[in-house]
């Protein structure tokens, strides 16, 4: 039995060297094995920044970049006063504008009327409603000011209409006679005039509002 005895006493030794190791305490504060978003290295930051609306980006930065179809608003105090015109057909969910009128920036002059916007290289200024500037059409959605173009859309012109309209002086600017569709282009300064003249013929006839993309004058 002695010769147990002396053998199991001998791991002793080994079992509390064991313990030892097993509970100590590292010297410090303690650390989690999870990095916090401070402790990420630098090149990794930018990877989980939150993307940001273009839209919001744009705010920021200013008024300068928003989108061009709101940047053309004019307020509401000024918008009420207007005088529009319902009784012309000009492109979907806009109005045309009687006492308004547009110019390039550098063709305004003073005594042409008070200026209520500029935007995109052209001037939007009060007009006497027989004005023979261009016309003005505002957003019924937005309440943007956009210029109108001297084409002029006829719907439902058969060939023999083309014809008579080239032969009467308008200008084609496009025809699709499939759909029956004839653009023509009036003189500047007549688109007004050329609308009421083919209205009065029985033609179902449109004005083009311009995009702020488009340069069709």
């Amino acid at each position: 039995m002695n010769w147990r005895k002396s053998f199991y006493l001998s791991f002793i030794p080994l079992f509390a060297f064991l313990a030892f190791l097993l509970y100590e305490k590292p010297q410090g504060p303690e650390r989690s094995g999870v990095r916090t978003l401070a402790s990420l290295p630098g090149q990794n930051r930018s990877k989980i920044r939150k993307k940001i609306n273009p839209r919001v980006e744009a705010a920021v930065r200013g008024r300068k970049n928003q989108d061009p179809y709101l940047r053309n608003r004019i307020p509401q105090s000024v918008e009420v006063g207007l005088v529009r015109n319902p009784s012309v057909k000009v492109t979907k969910g806009h109005e045309l504008l009687r006492d308004v009128a547009a110019t390039p920036q550098k063709d305004y002059r003073p005594e042409m009327g008070e200026i209520l916007k500029e935007s995109d290289g052209m001037v939007y200024f009060r007009a006497p409603q027989d004005h023979r500037y261009t016309p003005v059409a505002i957003s019924r959605r937005t309440g943007a000011l956009f210029p109108v173009s001297q084409v002029l859309h006829v719907r439902g012109a058969t060939p023999s209409v083309r014809e008579s309209l080239l032969r009467q002086g308008y200008t084609q600017y496009y025809y699709q006679a499939p759909l029956k569709l004839l653009s023509v282009k009036s003189k500047s300064g007549q688109v007004l005039s050329a609308y009421n003249e083919l209205a009065q013929k029985g033609l179902k006839v449109e004005l083009e509002v311009l995009k702020p993309t488009d340069r069709n004058f």
